[in-house]
């Protein structure tokens, strides 16, 4: 794409030389992510426990009160 663009740009079409710039750039970003993506280090298969926040019983909480709205009948279907 970027030999084509540069082609055109060269004919006078003076749009293509943003493009001539632009698909090398957009090229080396796919490579750069799929190295990313595929070489990155897995996380650690450690288990750890995380202690129970106050966020977790809110949470719970709330989980409890939507269970209960679902059995009542009473939650809208949106």
């Amino acid at each position: 794409m970027c030999a084509w663009q540069a082609t055109r740009a060269l004919a006078g079409n003076t749009l293509s030389w943003a493009y001539v710039f632009e698909w090398p750039l957009f090229a080396g970003y796919v490579i750069y992510m799929w190295w990313r993506l595929s070489y990155r280090s897995s996380p650690p298969a450690t288990e750890e426990r995380r202690p129970v926040s106050s966020t977790d019983d809110e949470l719970e909480a709330y989980n409890q009160y939507l269970a209960a709205l679902e059995e009542s009948g009473r939650r809208k279907h949106w």
